[in-house]
């Protein structure tokens, strides 16, 4: 159960400053990788566990040329199994990182919403006895009462 203060690496200026221009220079040396349009995107695609399949049908292709009505060339198809393999492997590099990242998120996010918890309880249970917050309480207090948002995620309106 998290107490708000899981999250115990301090984030330094200087440290996000750093990681944004590495961010940059990382953009521009990734800039070869072409930005696909959704519009292309589909479920039928090689996957790195069916690579082999592909070098099955480079080997077909090689071993009988004269069959191939589809494909353009077998060198066309070799370059692109070549540019498959070295995106997946810079992917597998950086998936790491990105997992850190993601679990720093999730951490540091629930040590926020725990802090928020608290002080939306404060908050309700003060009723403005101690400060009247007035709009902002009910604006907070919103948040609580929404269908999805409520403990028991019960949708009931109250």
């Amino acid at each position: 159960m998290p107490k708000g203060n899981n999250f115990t690496a301090p984030l330094a200026e200087a440290d996000l400053t750093a990681a944004r221009t590495a961010i940059k220079a990382l953009a521009t040396k990734l800039a070869f990788v072409p930005q696909q349009p959704e519009s292309l995107l589909t479920s039928a695609t090689i996957s790195p566990e069916r690579l082999p399949l592909a070098d099955l049908a480079l080997q077909a292709a090689d071993q009988a040329p004269e069959v191939l009505r589809k494909t353009a060339t077998p060198d066309a198809l070799r370059a692109k199994v070549a540019s498959y393999r070295a995106l997946a492997a810079l992917r597998n590099q950086l998936a790491a990182e990105l997992t850190r990242l993601d679990n720093a998120l999730n951490v540091l996010g629930s040590d926020v919403f725990f802090q928020v918890n608290n002080i939306h309880e404060d908050v309700e249970k003060d009723k403005g006895e101690t400060v009247d917050l007035g709009e902002l309480r009910q604006q907070i207090h919103a948040y609580y009462i929404r269908p999805g948002g409520r403990k028991g995620g019960s949708s009931k309106p109250s």
